[in-house]
């Protein structure tokens, strides 16, 4: 199939202009998703270690 110059040109220019906006996207999307994971992470250890502290000063009270 033989496409003619125009619009060749045209899907050119459109690529040209969403493959960068795209890429970007994604490496937006991973960087969040990772920085997520982290926060969740972290949020899961402050709470193991509040819960084990007051374990502990249970524990002394015993």
């Amino acid at each position: 199939m033989k496409f003619s110059l125009t619009t060749k040109a045209i899907a050119f220019s459109i690529a040209l202009g969403t493959l960068p906006a795209m890429a970007i996207g994604v490496s937006n999307y991973i960087s969040a998703s990772n920085n997520y994971r982290q926060n969740a992470i972290q949020s899961q250890e402050s709470l193991t270690f509040s819960l084990a502290d007051k374990v502990g000063r249970f524990r002394t009270y015993l």
